[in-house]
């Protein structure tokens, strides 16, 4: 009733944050403040007071409704011994001679309790590494691995070497050593040889449609579902900015024109303006066509042959659109492509030509059989396709530039192109999936050590 005297303090001011939740405001500061009590206290108390891995208030109700003192240290001692027979079948007597129901609970809660407190302690490290600044980060991460896992570990390892003699007698050691030497085999030799991705299958010809700059939509000259050829005039553009720019260019271009002519007939006016007036021309006019271009970019057109999709239906004439806008997709329904990011570890063991696989993520047991036809040696700015993006639920971790919308990859990524081996009928625009690439062999084992050096060398600064 102690222990417990606690959580129910808790749960019944929880209650009572409750009805004042129910009955406040829908929206004011009470109704925030009662919904957090409430929160705090049903956390705090189911999850951590009552938790009876924990030394809090659960671990003592276990211990005095079982009726033992010293419950952690006795049950741990019980599961090491419990392990000792498992391994090595060393027929030690128990730590204590007891009845044999409270004889398992002792070894079911030990082992519980020592796999809780290796997977807690090992989120608390992690969790003190990504809070505190470096090095005070990962030093106090190193004290915590060593000093609540290693340490208890090593004294184990300790206890079996004191012991090595009477283990390496018996016969069950034998075969856990061949069993984790089979394991090992499995671990460190190079038995990885295929790199799973995410992917999107897609018209290889394709193109995506966004302003060139801020702009203004003069007259729109297509639908959704539309089809187009190659030259076809999609949408017109206009930008006031644009035209003024150019206004103000021809005006500085005559001025110089002007000044020009008559530097020409005055030799007076010859000796205050030198060479430099030329280039001052030549410039004006240089940015005239600069301009003239950027004018000549809004006039969408048809790169090729294809269907107008994923059209914006709120795009009309008069609408202002910026640069991260997208307005429309012209695509090539005829020849598909799958697209694949591959990440900055594995780009060594693909190559062009290899066979791939690609799996529907609607449809995991059809098959498609590719060719990768293209790795790219450089990693990308941005993911083309915002299905793949965790922006958007996909399976790659990105973020959005807040400049120009763009979808960053917050990891080094390159982009594999593959292409089916025989012709597919007509598909949808996209669907998402996983392609399953061909590879050379790798060490798992070796790779995750290669990571680790990895995150060694970024971390302490010596790369």
């Amino acid at each position: 009733l102690i222990a417990l005297a606690g959580i129910m303090t808790e749960l019944s001011l929880a209650g009572g944050f409750l009805l004042l939740w129910n009955v406040m405001p829908d929206g004011s500061i009470g109704q925030s403040l009662a919904f957090s009590a409430v929160a705090i206290s049903l956390i705090g108390s189911l999850f951590v007071n009552l938790n009876p891995l924990m030394k809090f208030d659960g671990y003592y109700i276990v211990s005095d409704t079982m009726g033992i003192d010293n419950l952690q240290q006795r049950c741990i001692a019980f599961a090491r011994w419990n392990l000792r027979e498992k391994l090595f079948n060393l027929r030690d007597d128990p730590p204590e001679d007891l009845p044999a129901n409270l004889h398992r609970f002792l070894v079911y809660f030990g082992s519980a309790l020592l796999i809780y407190r290796f997977f807690l302690f090992l989120g608390i490290a992690v969790l003190v590494y990504t809070i505190f600044f470096k090095p005070l980060g990962p030093f106090l991460m190193a004290v915590e691995l060593l000093w609540f896992i290693f340490i208890p570990i090593w004294k184990e390892l300790l206890v079996w070497w004191e012991r090595r003699a009477d283990i390496l007698s018996r016969r069950r050691t034998w075969g856990v050593l061949v069993a984790l030497s089979v394991l090992m085999v499995f671990v460190v030799a190079p038995f990885q040889s295929s790199v799973t991705l995410p992917a999107v299958m897609h018209a290889e010809n394709y193109k995506v449609f966004y302003p060139p700059s801020a702009a203004q939509i003069q007259s729109l000259h297509v639908t959704k579902g539309q089809s187009v050829e190659e030259g076809q005039l999609l949408m017109r553009l206009t930008s006031d900015s644009l035209v003024k720019q150019r206004k103000d260019a021809e005006i500085a271009l005559r001025a110089l024109e002007a000044l020009l002519a008559q530097v020409n007939v005055n030799p007076e006016l010859r000796a205050t303006y030198d060479s430099t007036l030329k280039e001052q021309i030549d410039a004006a006019r240089a940015e005239i066509v600069s301009i003239d271009r950027k004018i000549e970019r809004l006039v969408l057109r048809a790169p090729f042959d294809g269907e107008v999709l994923d059209l914006d239906p709120t795009l009309e004439a008069g609408r202002n659109v910026n640069v991260q806008d997208l307005l429309f997709r012209v695509v090539d329904t005829r020849s598909i492509a799958i697209t694949a990011y591959l990440n900055e570890n594995d780009v060594h063991r693909v190559e062009a030509g290899g066979s791939a696989y690609f799996y529907y993520d609607y449809d995991p047991l059809s098959k498609v059989n590719l060719r990768v036809a293209q790795v790219e040696t450089n990693n990308i700015g941005s993911i083309n396709w915002p299905e793949l993006s965790s922006v958007y639920g996909g399976p790659i971790a990105s973020e959005a530039d807040p400049q120009t919308g763009e979808l960053v990859p917050r990891q080094s990524a390159y982009r594999v192109i593959m292409i089916p081996d025989s012709g597919l009928e007509r598909h949808a625009f996209l669907k998402r999936g996983t392609v399953h690439l061909d590879a050379s062999s790798e060490s798992a084992f070796l790779r995750f050590m290669q990571r680790v050096l990895a995150l060694f060398i970024r971390e302490s600064g010596l790369n």
